[in-house]
């Protein structure tokens, strides 16, 4: 999907789940102010896009972390890095769209890991410098993989937005994303609380883990 596109369609899906979650922890006048100037952020950090190619299979993650910086930065310090974790779980909880479309992919089939192997190479050649650098990793089966980390495009934007406190909150995001994927999802350590790379371990639940 073009840029342009998604990126407004990302806004259009989020802001008013994330109006409400603020407006249950505040109030509804500060939410207001809150997600009028998100908006402009938000717009503004688009308007000046990461380097990160013109077909980025992780487009909306990064988008989405676009859109979760531009809401922290409207609050003006009176939002912490742990309440906007919260805000990001509990908004993204409301939008079934959203769920859905995490849960079209089969990521224990051979075709979906395979592409996204694919993928992972293309991010070794250090084209882009705002993009990821990954490694995908096959289990002994499909029914397990895991996905190292070693540049995180999402760390990098919130860094250059001045809210790299934020990361470690982006990364409470995957284990939503798992539940979804119908996964179970370990990881030991991670770029954005100091570790030298992400070890993201995926596991396929099954009728007895459910």
């Amino acid at each position: 999907m073009d840029f342009a596109i998604l990126s407004r369609a990302l806004w259009l899906l989020f802001h008013k789940s994330f109006g409400s979650q603020i407006e249950n922890s505040y109030d509804k006048n500060f939410s207001k102010e809150v997600m009028r100037l998100a908006k402009k952020n938000y717009f503004k950090i688009i308007s000046n896009p990461p380097v990160i190619g013109k077909h980025n299979p992780m487009l909306i993650n990064i988008l989405f972390a676009a859109f979760v910086a531009s809401v922290y930065k409207a609050g003006n310090g009176k939002i912490s890095p742990a309440k906007m974790g919260v805000i990001m779980s509990d908004g993204v909880e409301q939008v079934s769209l959203f769920k859905k479309f995490i849960g079209i992919n089969d990521y224990f089939s051979k075709s979906w890991q395979d592409k996204r192997h694919r993928q992972t190479l293309q991010t070794q050649k250090r084209e882009y410098p705002d993009d990821f650098v990954c490694e995908f990793i096959y289990g002994e089966t499909f029914d397990e993989y895991g996905i190292n980390y070693y540049e995180c495009a999402l760390f990098k934007l919130l860094k250059r937005e001045g809210c790299p406190e934020l990361a470690p909150q982006m990364c409470k995001f995957d284990y939503v994303m798992a539940k979804y994927m119908n996964a179970d999802f370990k990881r030991t350590k991670s770029l954005a609380t100091g570790g030298d790379f992400c070890d993201l371990r995926y596991s396929k639940k099954t009728l007895e883990k459910s």
